[in-house]
């Protein structure tokens, strides 16, 4: 086993973290990060799908974030378990490891640039393998229990995770996974006595509150100013628990992938979620549909999303963002028709990284 050495991303325990869904418009935004942003803001990929394009990508990310010091939490217990990312003799994300631990990527240097999430739950065959990751690499862990998990139960399964990995709770960041925030009043009580617990019993790097209120489906939401649930929620167990780590899931539902394909491939209406101060403004537009669902052949899904960028580009919140990310950069060029956005992956690469450098500012944890 290798020595334990330096750590990225293991001194911000009290960051914000955003979890990412690892499509090409996530990725996208990670690539486009500032400095200042990787250092503020923990990053969390939750793989849903593979593919050529997606391992590029995010080996891009990945790499970008690393040259700024972060190395970002990776989920790919989400796949299929056929995906070769999950299942591999060498132990899961093994292609990936291959490529990143290559001197022509990156230095040499015996630490993954990124830190494996494992869920509580994960067979013994797979925690084998995502052992096998420290006998030659240093490594840490992320560990995901679900937040209505019963208290004794996570305890459980914590103890036997860690002793499985052969690590301590001290190389571990804890993320208590919320899910989906429904719209109704946010029942902090249920989850606060399992936050407590794990924080008393068990002495992790970090433990995190990770959730959304993005509803998984957009089919009849207003469009306007939403709160962000998922910030109540954190400042209420926060104030039992002032270590708790805020975390959320960006700018798409944590219910689903996001913009799944639906009814062989149908264009989704233009839209998108802009983070502002304690809400979230939701902007879209109706495109005009035929019969078989897929836009008249007149629609510009281009210039419908110049509408969107407008509406955003003229709110109060946008008037009041605290940063100038890439993202926004990129929506007021829209907006102002000198470039063109006609795929969702773009208006999410968008929204992701407004959301990141809002986090960045840290206004919403500001109480004074």
């Amino acid at each position: 086993m290798v020595s334990r050495g330096r750590r990225f991303g293991g001194g911000m325990s009290s960051s914000p973290m955003v979890a990412v869904r690892g499509k090409t418009g996530e990725l996208t935004a990670l690539c486009q990060v500032s400095r200042e942003e990787a250092q503020a803001v923990r990053i969390c990929v939750d793989l849903h799908s593979g593919g050529s394009k997606v391992l590029e990508t995010l080996i891009a990310a990945v790499e970008h974030l690393h040259h700024y010091g972060q190395k970002p939490l990776l989920d790919v217990t989400r796949l299929p378990g056929t995906d070769r990312l999950r299942n591999m003799p060498g132990g899961p994300l093994d292609p990936v490891v291959e490529v990143m631990t290559s001197p022509t990527v990156f230095d040499p240097d015996p630490e993954l640039p990124f830190t494996p999430v494992v869920p509580l739950g994960l067979d013994d065959g797979e925690l084998r393998r995502y052992a096998l990751l420290r006998e030659s690499h240093d490594v840490t862990f992320g560990v995901r229990v679900a937040a209505d998990c019963p208290v004794d139960e996570a305890v459980r399964e914590l103890i036997s995770v860690l002793a499985r990995l052969n690590v301590d709770a001290s190389e571990v960041e804890l993320l208590v996974d919320v899910g989906y925030v429904p719209r109704r009043e946010v029942a902090w009580e249920v989850y606060e006595p399992l936050v407590a617990e794990l924080g008393q019993r068990f002495s992790f790097m970090s433990i995190t509150v990770l959730g959304g209120s993005i509803p998984p489906q957009r089919t009849g939401i207003r469009a306007g100013v939403r709160t962000r649930r998922e910030l109540q929620l954190w400042e209420r167990l926060q104030a039992v628990t002032p270590t708790l780590r805020y975390g959320d899931y960006g700018v798409v539902s944590p219910g689903r992938p996001a913009d799944r394909k639906q009814g062989g491939g149908i264009k989704p209406n233009p839209y998108l979620f802009y983070t502002g101060r304690g809400c979230t403004r939701y902007a879209w537009r109706e495109l005009e549909r035929g019969a078989n669902r897929q836009p008249v052949a007149d629609e510009d899904l281009g210039a419908r999303f110049r509408e969107v960028a407008q509406e955003l580009v003229d709110s109060p919140e946008y008037a009041q963002r605290a940063a100038d990310s890439w993202g926004d950069r990129q929506l007021w060029h829209c907006a102002r028709g000198k470039w063109v956005a006609e795929e969702p992956q773009e208006w999410i690469a968008y929204g992701t990284s407004h959301h990141i450098a809002h986090l960045a500012t840290g206004v919403d944890f500001d109480r004074s």
